[in-house]
């Protein structure tokens, strides 16, 4: 690239009043720089885009640090917020009254089909249990399947096990059709550990006649206040009946399920009410 031409003031032998006249009226051009100065400014100006750039880089990678620490801690305090939540929840559960008398019905509550249903078919007991049938299932003289509702071994387990219901005392009132069949088969249902049906439940009233009548008989026997009970039932009019005497009635369409089972005892005590599941 070629020079630029630089203009130099030509030394005159001028009087110092001539030189100041000349000087006015001459113009004073700018110096331009040369292709080493275009170089220099070039490379001083990349070093400001650098340093400029690494210094938004630094700011973006201390945002994302910052963001990354802030949402690990507020993670850190969900979990701590959640484990308090779910201690205090356990410590009113633990805390929180109990029935000390617990009550099922049987035919389509604990057990289906109901046993009007086996007299019918000319089935009924004996009752025995078949190898392939691993759900714990029965079966009557005819070959047909009794089995218990999907909650009930866990409620049955639970009411066996867990010291918390230490002392409570386990009942049935129903109005079965063959009380003897009802019998057997609670004395036939293996729950595991070398129990069934009728070691846990140790009062029974399976009769004809209305609930009331059940529930006052096992109110005498066992000493318990009817507002001290709960009653498990599918059918409404009998949770109607039994509800009217003071007792949390729980109407469970589908048999004793576990949501069945724990909505009936969160909902403990309601006198007089009928708990719906």
């Amino acid at each position: 690239m070629a020079m630029a031409p630089l203009y130099f003031a030509t030394q005159f032998s001028l009087s110092p009043l001539t030189q100041k006249s000349r000087a006015k009226h001459v113009p004073q051009v700018p110096l331009l720089a040369s292709s080493g100065t275009h170089a220099l400014h070039a490379s001083s100006e990349s070093r400001s885009i650098g340093i400029l750039c690494a210094g938004v880089a630094a700011s973006f990678v201390h945002m994302f640090r910052w963001c990354i620490a802030g949402s690990r801690h507020a993670a850190t305090g969900a979990r701590s917020r959640r484990s308090a939540r779910d201690g205090a929840l356990r410590q009113a559960g633990n805390s929180k009254k109990r029935p000390r008398c617990v009550v099922f019905d049987l035919d389509g509550c604990l057990w289906s089909p109901e046993m009007y249903q086996l007299e019918w078919d000319r089935g009924g007991a004996p009752f025995t249990a078949e190898p392939a049938d691993t759900d714990g299932a029965l079966r009557d003289r005819q070959g047909t399947r009794v089995q218990l509702h999907s909650g009930v071994r866990s409620a049955m387990t639970e009411l066996a096990e867990d010291p918390k219901w230490e002392g409570v005392v386990v009942a049935v009132a129903s109005c079965c059709d063959v009380p003897s069949w009802a019998r057997e088969l609670l004395s036939k249902f293996d729950l595991g550990g070398g129990r069934c049906l009728s070691d846990i439940i140790t009062v029974c009233q399976i009769h004809g006649g209305n609930k009331q009548g059940h529930f006052r008989k096992i109110a005498n026997a066992t000493g318990c206040d009817l507002g001290d009970m709960i009653f498990f039932d599918n059918e409404p009019y009998n949770c109607q009946d039994v509800a009217s005497l003071g007792v949390t009635s729980v109407y469970c369409p589908e048999g004793v399920t576990l949501t069945a089972w724990r909505r009936g005892l969160s909902a403990f005590p309601s006198p007089r009410q009928i708990v719906r599941v």
